[in-house]
């Protein structure tokens, strides 16, 4: 129109020539008046080859790392790091960007349940205009549930797989906590199409080993295309046994029972405590040592106490924070 001043040109093609002429129309269509002439090289930078989500890994109950492997070659303005609950790509949206120049480039995502949640991850990024050019490969974290069978002493573990790494999955490594420490070497090493994993503990009972157990998995990636071989690790899941107590009725002095000791297993044994009273409701044995044995004499005087009836009560705490409490009575022989 008359009052126009300015044009914008924007279907142009990266790396070409471009010259521009302004002309003038009078009202008649007749007379007419042309501007100089203005060339222009329209030069871009090379956009990105590859745009490759290498992992996305659980680094706690509150935090997965997301790690990218980009095209250093490529003019990379920004970086978009997309979630979603599934993998359906209407539901990705985005959480955090960066416009890192370096490989790998991370995003920490802090906003996570991942004891509960599995969550899908992608990458899309913006050439140096600004325009989304690429969209990565869709990362799935790892949820592990582990569930506890007291009458076989067995934990079991299941897991959903990883995607999507651009080697092959080559296997999954189970790894777990004894009394709140992680074992480095894992318990056991499975193939890729194997998600769960059945692990007997029986052989803790009569340890002193506290009744939780702890696991994660790893899941291991061949080396791929860009010379890479990544992990990613599960959440961190529990299983929290019953104790168990074997607890004799009987102690014959000069006898085959000749001391008197509980025999516990898979309880919290800093909490643990045993009294044993006589008739006139008086301890006279007390311990907060599991391994401490009662040989029939008194608290007092190291002597031993009367043939007849003795009240224990033992005290603990369970795995799952609560404590118990058991009472009944022991027939001393003399």
């Amino acid at each position: 129109t008359t009052t126009d001043t300015v044009f914008y040109f924007d279907s142009g093609i990266p790396n070409s020539d471009y010259c521009f002429v302004l002309k003038a129309i009078a009202n008649d269509e007749v007379k007419t008046s042309l501007s100089n002439i203005s060339c222009i090289y329209l030069h871009q930078p090379p956009a990105p080859a590859f745009n490759y989500l290498q992992t996305a890994t659980v680094l706690g109950d509150n935090e997965v790392e997301v790690r990218i492997h980009q095209d250093l070659t490529g003019k990379i303005s920004n970086f978009r790091l997309e979630r979603a609950l599934d993998n359906v790509v209407s539901n990705f949206e985005e959480i955090a960007n960066t416009s890192s120049s370096s490989n790998p480039v991370v995003f920490n995502d802090l906003d996570v349940e991942t004891t509960n949640q599995l969550y899908y991850y992608r990458v899309i990024v913006e050439d140096s205009c600004g325009r989304p050019t690429l969209t990565s490969n869709v990362g799935k974290t790892i949820l592990l549930n582990v569930s506890e069978d007291a009458s076989t002493l067995t934990n079991f573990l299941q897991w959903d797989s990883y995607k999507q790494w651009n080697g092959n999955l080559t296997g999954y490594k189970v790894y777990r906590s004894v009394n709140g420490v992680f074992n480095p070497n894992p318990i056991a090493v499975l193939p890729p199409n194997k998600l769960f994993y059945n692990d007997d503990i029986s052989d803790f009972v009569g340890s002193f080993t506290e009744g939780e157990f702890c696991y994660y998995v790893e899941a291991m990636e061949s080396l791929n295309t860009y010379g890479l071989q990544e992990t990613s690790f599960s959440n961190v899941d529990c299983a929290k046994q019953d104790p168990i107590l074997y607890i004799p009725n009987a102690l014959i002095i000069g006898g085959v029972n000749n001391t008197w000791k509980p025999i516990v297993s898979l309880l919290d044994y800093e909490t643990y405590n045993v009294r044993i009273y006589n008739r006139f409701s008086e301890i006279v044995f007390e311990s907060t040592d599991a391994n401490e044995e009662w040989n029939g004499s008194h608290k007092k005087n190291g002597k031993l106490v009367q043939q007849g009836l003795y009240i224990y009560q033992i005290t603990y705490q369970k795995s799952d924070g609560n404590f118990e409490e058991v009472r009944g009575h022991i027939t001393l022989i003399r």
